[in-house]
This record gives structure tokens, C-alpha cells and sequence, in this order.
């Protein structure tokens, strides 16, 4: 679906993305993880056109990412970030309704069709009983709920996300990521996913990307990758890694005690 080739990115002398390539397959379920100016974000402004390689290539479906127009972009990949800030207070179904611009056009009057994929979205994001209240009276976990069924109402192919629990109680944090567990198993959709909980990705995803300083240190499945000496060379973190006694998936436990205890 995506394949990036030897991407590399710079932003003047503070920071460079070198050499980044992996294959993305359809219907994948995957996680970034780095910690912080690991190059995360600024990868997912590369895959999603917001920025362009200095360096190497990204396709899309065996085409030069460059080659795509916006709007046509938009009818295949869309981007979920941590949170927007609504100025206006737009009713919940318009702010979802949005996500029908590269179907539509800025100009075009909404079709039925409009209508039904904004309700459907709705539905699968548990958000149809805000349709009729305003943004800004959401709490933050069902603002995200709304902001990724505005993203699916484009009906992308692949959606990325990041930092989409950043700002979320641990309930929400799980409740968004078992939405798009159901949007990845029930209709294919591609994901790629940026975060800190790093229990959270291994728990969800299948494969792991794991950035340091700008390079790819690690692609596998949180079962391969998700080591002590890993976490405790590119998070600087001890820990323990033991199987979830639910799940069977890799769970970090921490060593909190202090230097030499």
C-alpha cells in the first residue's frame, strides 16, 4: 500500500530522518514508536504529503507519492492528529460532514449519499447520539471519537494518526484504539499509528516501527522487537517485558525504583 525507499529528511542542522524504508501492506496495523525527536511526526508529514523527501521515494499503490493531487489523496489516505481546536461552534454533524470535501468539492450541494457515509461513520465511531450537539461541548475523548469519524467519512484506504490519545484518560485511550481495531478487522482499513503507550501499540498492532534519532532501529512485531535491552538503549527505561495475562501481547513493566536501589 505505502513503500517508502530510502527516505531521508532534514530540517536544516537540527534534525535529520535518514535512510527510512519499509513496506506497508494492506490492511495492516501499524505503530510507530521513538521517543521524543526520534523523527515520529515528521515521518507521518512525509507519508502523508505535508512535506517531501529530501532524499529516496514514498509510493502509494506503485505510484510516486509525488504524482498524486490533493484531492485525490484525500479519497485514499486521511490524517487523524492529537487534537483540533474548533473556533466555531459547528454541530457535530457538519464538522463530520467535512470529511466529504474530496468527494464533493467546495461548492457542490451534499448528495443522500453524503448523508448515509456520515451517518455510518457516526455509527462505527459511537459518536450518531452527538450528531445534533456542538463541538465544544464534547469532552476531549468524544471530540477524538468525532475527529476520526471525519477522517473516515472520506472513506480513505489508510488512515494515520498521531498522537490520537494524547490527550485521553486511559478509558478513551483504549476505547479509540478498539475502534480502529474493529475498522482494521471489519473493513480492511490500513492503519498507521503514532504513540507514547507503548503497552497500548503492543497490545494493538501487529508490526512496530521504532525510530532513534532519525533512523529506523527496528521493524517487527511487538512480540520480536519489544525488548529489555531495546527499551532501555532507545527509551532509556528499565523495565521487564512479560506476556499480558488477557491479551498473551508483550507488556512493559517498570522499574521505578531509584539509581542503584
Amino acid at each position: 500500500m505505502i513503500t517508502a525507499k530510502n527516505v531521508s529528511f532534514g530540517y536544516e542542522e537540527a534534525f535529520h530522518l535518514q535512510d527510512i524504508s519499509f513496506q506497508l501492506e494492506r490492511g495492516g496495523f501499524w505503530g510507530i514508536i521513538g521517543p521524543n525527536g526520534s523523527g515520529k511526526s515528521t515521518l507521518l508529514k512525509l507519508l502523508s504529503k505535508i512535506i517531501a523527501p529530501q532524499q529516496g521515494i514514498i509510493e502509494l499503490e506503485d505510484r510516486p507519492l509525488k504524482q498524486f493531487g490533493l484531492k485525490e489523496l484525500a479519497g485514499k489516505m486521511a490524517f487523524v492528529g492529537s487534537e483540533a481546536q474548533f473556533s466555531f461552534p459547528y454541530l457535530v454533524s457538519d464538522v463530520v460532514l467535512m470529511g466529504r470535501l474530496p468527494h464533493t468539492g467546495r461548492i457542490q450541494s451534499h448528495t443522500d449519499r453524503d448523508f448515509d457515509v456520515v451517518n455510518s461513520v457516526l455509527k462505527k465511531t459511537e459518536t450518531y447520539e452527538f450528531r445534533d450537539r456542538y463541538i465544544h461541548e464534547l469532552s476531549s475523548g468524544e471530540r477524538q471519537r468525532v475527529l476520526l469519524a471525519r477522517a473516515l467519512a472520506q472513506e480513505p484506504q489508510i488512515i494515520l494518526l498521531d498522537e490520537p490519545t494524547a490527550h485521553l484518560d486511559l478509558h478513551y485511550e483504549i476505547e479509540i484504539f478498539q475502534i480502529l481495531k474493529l475498522l482494521n478487522k471489519q473493513d480492511q482499513l490500513t492503519i498507521l499509528a503514532v504513540s507514547h503507550n507503548l503497552n497500548l501499540i503492543a497490545e494493538f498492532c501487529r508490526t512496530l516501527i521504532v525510530l532513534d534519532r532519525g533512523k529506523c532501529r527496528e521493524i517487527g512485531s511487538p512480540a520480536e522487537i519489544l525488548t529489555d535491552a531495546l527499551l532501555r538503549e532507545v527509551f532509556r527505561i528499565e523495565s521487564r517485558i512479560s506476556p499480558n495475562p488477557f491479551s498473551k501481547a508483550p507488556a512493559i513493566l517498570l522499574n521505578t525504583g531509584s539509581p542503584g536501589s
